[in-house]
């Protein structure tokens, strides 16, 4: 199976929502949200955002997955389970 890597450089939204699933990666450099951002990180998989400024971060990250986020979140309400990580 082959896995699937995402950079994006910056991205600028009012709402968003990521996938991502099995032992894929998606990186961004810089994240300026003024909405929601929906994560749904699992199945071995990362999301990295290295930085930026968003309202809201929700989702669930599961299955020995891992997320890392370095931009200012003003709410977070990102659920772990099952062996995962999420970094802020």
């Amino acid at each position: 199976m082959a896995h699937a890597r995402l950079t994006i450089d910056t991205l600028i939204c009012e709402n968003a929502t990521i996938n991502i699933s099995y032992s894929s990666t998606v990186r961004i450099g810089e994240l300026k949200c003024s909405g929601t951002v929906n994560i749904h990180d699992s199945y071995a998989s990362t999301i990295v955002i290295d930085k930026g400024d968003t309202n809201v971060v929700t989702g669930l990250i599961e299955y020995s997955s891992l997320g890392k986020c370095f931009a200012k979140i003003k709410r977070d309400e990102v659920k772990v389970e099952t062996a995962s990580t999420w970094r802020t």
